[in-house]
Order: structure tokens, then C-alpha cells, then sequence
């Protein structure tokens, strides 16, 4: 399920991430009423059309968090709901016309962005991206590798106790962690283990550098997206996007209770945000962050920046 068909992590798996989300509702509410565009202006010379840059993912590194920030910026247009696009065959059948017709509209001025976080993981998506623009810029969101997988399984198991995929069985029900990430035989790792393998960023990262230049590629902290106050990583956004600077530490407080940072004038993201993890088997913890060392620093070399994970 890693590569082929419609991957689990486009419309349906955000459901999760939107339900509760007053910020993400709040945000475009102006427009979805035809009010003008996210701030209530009128869209003087807008339209649709393709985007001019792509969220990528990781999954589950803070792709919705920064979608739901760089929308309040006035220079910045931000689609809702994943496309599914250019991973998703069927979709991409359909053609640039109906891509477009998934795009919300906006001035000339603004910078287009479209979020999906399976875009990262599916291998042909990076020559379908250049074919439709090779300017394209490009922002990925990665966090802690281990805490990616552990994070990625208690979304797959909350999305398979409420969703019902024809023709796939979730092991996340059936399995705890442990014993997806470990061979039950021998207590050695489970590279067959799919949450394991969407951790090996520098495959990934390295098909997307075989596409576009590392400096077409912006690099967020997700680890700090979360446990820093938003504005210093979307700051470093803003740059790259080449839109004016927006963003300050006043935009955000720190819920002492949820423990991460809240938008000043709307409030925190959805309830399905912010998870306490699990206390695990330091065994198990030590297995798995041995097994993603080396890839780690190879990922390092590729992104030209040591996250120092653990």
C-alpha cells in the first residue's frame, strides 16, 4: 500500500485533522461565503489556476498545522482539503484542467500553495510535479523519525476504527506498535512494517533532489513547528516564499494545559491534535532509533542540516 492506488493520507485521512478545527473553519469562512478572498477583499483579477508551490509532507510532520498558519498570511492562498493529485492515477487522468478546477482562486499577487502530504512518499510524483512546473517551490515538513511512525500508526488506527477501505485489512487494529515495528519470530526490525519505512526520509528526499534543486526545497522543523512559538519556523517561510513578513510571536500563545502553541485570535488547532506519547519499552525505543541512525544521517547530508534526532 505504500506507493500504489489512492494512498491513505489525502481527503479522508485529514476528516480527522478538520473535525474540531475552528481555526482552519474560521479561516476561509469569508470567502466559502463569497464574501471576497480569506480577508473579506474583493478578488480583483482572480482566478484559478496552478499552484506555485506544494506542501509534500511528511505524513504526519505538521503538514496540516503549517497549512492552517500560512493561511492567515495575506499574501498566501491555501487549498483545503488535499487534491490527491499528482500520487493518485486516476486523478491525474483527469487531466491539468480539473487539477486547476481544484484550486481555490487568487490574485496574481498571492502565492498559490497546495498541501498533500502523500506527495513526499509516492515515487513518480516528483517528474509529474516538474513536468507541470519546474520552478515550482517546494515546502517539506519532517519531524523526529520516530516519533513520525508512532504518531502515523495512532492516526491509522483511529481512521480504520471510524472508515471502512475496501480491499485492505488495517494491521493497526489488530496490532499493537511493537509488534508491527518488530519481527515476532526474532525481535529483530520489521523493514517490511510500512510506518517504519515512510521514516526513511532520505529515500524519499533523494528521489525528489533527483527531480529539483536542493535550494527549490524548503526544509521545516516540525519537531519546532510544535514546541516552539510558529512564528520562528514560519518566518524562514516567508523568506523563501518571497512574500512580505507577516508573522510574529504575538500570533501565537502556548496552551500550558494542551502544551503546544494556539493562535492569539482563534484558539487551537483540532482536538486530534497534540497526542501524549506512549510510554514504550526503552528496548524497543532503542531498536528502532538504532535501526534509523544511518538513514537519519544520510538525511542530514541530503537536507545540508543536522536535526540531532535522538
Amino acid at each position: 500500500m505504500e506507493h500504489g492506488g489512492k494512498p491513505f493520507g489525502g481527503e479522508e485521512s485529514d476528516k480527522e485533522d478538520e473535525e474540531g478545527d475552528a481555526a482552519a473553519r474560521q479561516i476561509g469562512q469569508a470567502a466559502e461565503q463569497g464574501a471576497g478572498d480569506k480577508f473579506g477583499r474583493p478578488l480583483d483579477g482572480a482566478g484559478k489556476r496552478l499552484p506555485d508551490c506544494l506542501i509534500i509532507g511528511a505524513r504526519k510532520g505538521g503538514t496540516r498545522a503549517l497549512i492552517t498558519f500560512l493561511a492567515m498570511h495575506p499574501k498566501l492562498v491555501t487549498t483545503g482539503d488535499e487534491v490527491q493529485f499528482f500520487n493518485n492515477n486516476e486523478s491525474y487522468a483527469k487531466g491539468m484542467s480539473w487539477y486547476i478546477e481544484q484550486m481555490p482562486e487568487s490574485r496574481p499577487d498571492q502565492v498559490l500553495i497546495e498541501k498533500t502530504a502523500e506527495y513526499f512518499h509516492v515515487l513518480w510524483v516528483p517528474e509529474r510535479v516538474k513536468e507541470m512546473n519546474p520552478d515550482i517551490k517546494i515546502l517539506l515538513v519532517i519531524r523526529d523519525p520516530f516519533i513520525r511512525m508512532v504518531s502515523d500508526y495512532n492516526f491509522l488506527r483511529r481512521f480504520a476504527a471510524s472508515n471502512i477501505v475496501d480491499g485492505y485489512d488495517f494491521p493497526e487494529l489488530k496490532y499493537t506498535i511493537e509488534e508491527l515495528a518488530l519481527d515476532n519470530a526474532t525481535g529483530n526490525i520489521n523493514k517490511a512494517y510500512g510506518g517504519l519505512h515512510r521514516s526513511k526520509y532520505y529515500k524519499f528526499f533523494g528521489n525528489w533532489l533527483k527531480h529539483f534543486p536542493r535550494e527549490q526545497i524548503h526544509i521545516i522543523n516540525g519537531d519546532r513547528l510544535a514546541s516552539e512559538n510558529p512564528s520562528y519556523e514560519l518566518t524562514k517561510v516567508e523568506q523563501f516564499l518571497g512574500v512580505d513578513s507577516y508573522f510574529n510571536e504575538d500570533f501565537f500563545y502556548k496552551d500550558e494545559e494542551k502544551g503546544f502553541y494556539c493562535i492569539t485570535d482563534i484558539g487551537c488547532l483540532g482536538k486530534e491534535k497534540g497526542h501524549k506519547q506512549p510510554d514504550f519499552n526503552p528496548e524497543f525505543v532503542k531498536k528502532v532509533r538504532s535501526f534509523l541512525r544511518p538513514m537519519n544521517l544520510l538525511f542530514y547530508n541530503q537536507a545540508g542540516y543536522d536535526f540531532n534526532w535522538e
